[in-house]
């Protein structure tokens, strides 16, 4: 089958791919790899042409921003029809993006987490509070943190504390806003090796790796606060290994070092709509095309 990559365009122009995922569109598009571009806002029109129709049923891989359940679902059916399918179904995108969905898979490589459906009152905060006694916590959706107000939105030092805890939970919550996703997550702040602290946030950056898989293959190993090639650690290929009880083909997991050298899962990702973090966009697809070449005809 052939396969093609599909990109989300900017303001309406079929044409010109956002910006963030332009350097990869174009890096494609010179090694003769088939690219489509959609304008976002059509999904809300399920009438709309995505995309001109195949004349043979093809593969495709989105690469763009992050989209909900129900708009996945959406341009998942809509490219049907089209005669393209996505290598990540629907169930698998929402298996990677969404907490409750790959926790209770991979809950013995990670932090404790107990997390709510939808929002609930402070009564219910509260109870979830409890489970961590006197716990540090980290609060996030079931996609996001806003790590970057660490200590306003994210971090809260004593779960006991419910007072303190709730002020940072509701400006988590007010900040999210229409982006808050799924419902609250709490999860138990773990004793990961900091290398700094960042300059605006203060919050702790630490040694942290984030892995492309491709069929539980490991597309490449990057240093997430610098986007530069991290050395492989065999620690590495044991959770890799573990996580191939995940069925979507096209994931990310981040890792992060504990001050005793463990290696722990810190979050799983859809890996369409996961960022390189400033790794070579060149060696990133190097890599991921000559394992795809294995399944699909890539090149035009």
């Amino acid at each position: 089958m052939k396969l093609g990559f599909l990109f989300n365009s900017v303001d309406k122009k079929d044409d010109v791919v956002d910006y963030s995922y332009r350097e990869e569109y174009e890096v494609l598009k010179k090694r003769g790899v088939r690219v489509f571009t959609f304008d976002l806002t059509k999904l809300a029109h399920q009438d709309a042409q995505l995309i001109e129709k195949s004349d043979e049923k093809m593969a495709l891989i989105y690469r763009g921003w992050m989209l909900n359940e129900f708009q996945y679902d959406t341009l998942y059916d809509m490219l049907e029809k089209l005669n393209y399918q996505l290598i990540v179904t629907p169930y698998q995108y929402r298996e990677c993006h969404y907490l409750d969905y790959w926790y209770t898979k991979l809950k013995d490589l990670t932090a404790k987490s107990v997390h709510s459906h939808g929002l609930i009152n402070d009564d219910a905060i509260c109870q979830m509070l409890s489970k961590f006694q006197n716990q540090s916590v980290i609060v996030k959706d079931y996609v996001k943190s806003r790590k970057h107000e660490w200590y306003e939105s994210c971090f809260i030092e004593n779960a006991s504390d419910f007072d303190e805890a709730l002020k940072v939970i509701h400006h988590f919550i007010e900040r999210q806003g229409e982006k808050f996703s799924g419902g609250l997550v709490l999860r138990e702040y773990l004793d990961i090796k900091k290398t700094g602290v960042h300059y605006k946030s203060h919050m702790p950056i630490s040694e942290e790796v984030r892995i492309f898989c491709y069929k539980n293959d490991p597309i490449c190993y990057i240093s997430y606060w610098t986007g530069d090639m991290w050395q492989m650690d065999k620690a590495f290929i044991d959770i890799i290994d573990q996580c191939a009880i995940l069925e979507s083909p096209f994931y990310t997991i981040d890792l992060a070092r504990t001050n005793d050298n463990r290696w722990v899962l810190i979050e799983v990702g859809d890996g369409q709509v996961s960022h390189l973090r400033g790794y070579s966009i060149e060696r990133f697809y190097d890599a991921f095309l000559s394992l795809l070449a294995k399944d699909y005809e890539i090149y035009i």
